[in-house]
């Protein structure tokens, strides 16, 4: 495998790990909802991830192969766009509600 792409192969399979760790597992435990005043904190980090998530799938889709990456890639970028703002849009309205 290129050195290039083995980099962010393995750096993507690294983070997925750390998030299951330290998010999902934490938050699957929580037997108490999230806290109102906490709620715009956790929204935003998941939409900063969205927001992440989209930049590498531009960035992957500037240099993918072949025509069906490319589409998935575009694809997935748009709604990875849309996620975000969905997020955003619930982050603000928690932050005036917290």
């Amino acid at each position: 495998m290129d050195a290039g792409v083995q980099r962010a192969v393995t750096g993507l399979e690294e983070s997925r790990t750390k998030l299951r760790e330290e998010a999902v597992v934490p938050l699957r435990v929580r037997r108490e909802a999230v806290p109102a005043a906490d709620e715009h904190l956790l929204l935003g980090a998941i939409a900063h991830l969205m927001e992440s998530l989209q930049e590498l799938t531009d960035v992957t889709g500037d240099r993918r192969t072949t025509p069906d990456a490319g589409l998935a890639l575009t694809t997935a970028a748009g709604r990875l766009a849309g996620a975000a703002e969905l997020l955003r849009a619930a982050e603000q309205r928690a932050r005036k509600n917290a």
